[in-house]
């Protein structure tokens, strides 16, 4: 495995080929990030990410309420602006990870001001080729897309798709006008399809989750029901509504992957999807196979945030009903509850050695195509 630095793998994973495929690069309050995406933007946009420029009345996303991610309102988090030291040594040597798959995830359809979600989209994407990607043979990324604007996501899609270190579209699961499965958005599944990039939908945990409906955000008033709720909630969403649109069907090659929903919450939703299908086919013409087909065939789940049932055999018990061959390991690094190889592992011990090897790097090896 080439690297441009000289750490040394963990040897916890020394035999294991580890693939991570949620690590955040963050934009927000990053001053290295943000003077990078100020460089390539023009003005009025410029301005507002430079921390070295006063700029009254400036907003860089929509409010959570003051609430970073933890619950706490003095931003004392960790922030990922480099990758040699956040990345290189701070995760694939201290926890053994390979090949880490980055993202900046950013809320872009979520943001009030349209006209500001091309040009920082497009800045975003070159920020994270020029400085995670392009200088690590062994770092990969996701693109970042906004399906508020398909056409401009297409060819962003287009764009991106001849960047090698590329492996994927990110789109965040939360602020889109209509559902994910909307015909209105075929066009970006179709262009990820063509150019052989999987969709990453990213949960969130915040109350811009919601989709707008406003009464449900106002009606929480601390930040764990908005954590407990959010990351599932906004990864239902879009399986669903693709599915019931029959987005599978009419891009059989399209895989998607949901990033940071955990697992437990998938077996109910393809136990109520075969349910609504039988009793409803009428609904969903285009499907020639059952939910359960699509998802099992065409759908993959990060592992992160592992569900912390009292007794570990219900953990495993999920493992085995989602199945191996549908599950990627991942981090969520450098976030605060995150979860290490080890966890995950010592929750796989149930599984053959085949398939402890599909979560930790087979899958994602082969759904994004990553040269070994």
């Amino acid at each position: 495995m080439s690297r441009s630095s000289t750490t040394q793998k963990s040897p916890v994973f020394s035999d294991t080929t580890v693939v991570d495929v949620d690590v955040h690069a963050t934009i927000a309050n990053n001053p290295k990030i943000d003077r990078a995406m100020a460089e390539r933007l023009d003005e009025p946009w410029s301005k507002i990410y430079d921390p070295d420029v006063e700029t009254p009345g400036a907003y860089r996303k929509t409010s959570n309420h003051g609430v970073t991610i933890p619950g706490k309102t003095h931003g004392n988090v960790q922030r990922v602006a480099d990758a040699e030291e956040d990345i290189n040594q701070a995760l694939c040597q201290r926890f053994g990870v390979d090949y880490p798959v980055v993202n900046i995830p950013s809320l872009l359809d979520a943001h009030p001001n349209f006209d500001r979600i091309e040009p920082q989209m497009r800045a975003m994407n070159e920020v994270l080729l020029d400085l995670f990607l392009d200088e690590h043979d062994h770092i990969y990324g996701a693109a970042s897309i906004s399906l508020h604007d398909p056409e401009a996501s297409v060819q962003e899609i287009d764009r991106m798709a001849k960047e090698d270190k590329i492996i994927g579209v990110l789109v965040i699961s939360a602020g889109q006008e209509r559902a994910p499965g909307d015909p209105r958005y075929h066009r970006v599944y179709e262009a990820a399809a063509d150019n052989d990039l999987p969709v990453l939908f990213h949960g969130f945990g915040t109350s811009s989750f919601m989709w707008n409906a406003d009464g449900i955000s106002r009606g929480i008033n601390e930040y764990t029901p908005h954590h407990v709720l959010g990351h599932p909630f906004s990864q239902m969403w879009p399986l669903v509504s693709m599915i019931t649109e029959g987005v599978p069907e009419k891009y059989p090659d399209l895989n998607t992957v949901l990033l940071e929903s955990g697992i437990g919450w998938l077996p109910q939703m393809i136990s109520r999807l075969n349910r609504e299908y039988e009793h409803r086919q009428d609904e969903m013409p285009e499907l020639t196979k059952t939910p359960e087909e699509y998802i099992r065939d065409q759908f993959y789940l990060s592992t992160q945030p592992l569900s912390e049932f009292e007794d570990p055999r219900h953990m495993q018990e999920i493992i085995s009903i989602v199945g191996a061959d549908s599950i990627m390991f991942s981090t969520d690094w450098p976030h605060y509850d995150l979860d290490t190889p080890e966890t995950v592992e010592s929750l796989l011990s149930h599984l053959s050695d085949e398939e402890r090897a599909q979560i930790m790097h087979g899958n994602a090896l082969e759904i994004f195509d990553i040269p070994v």
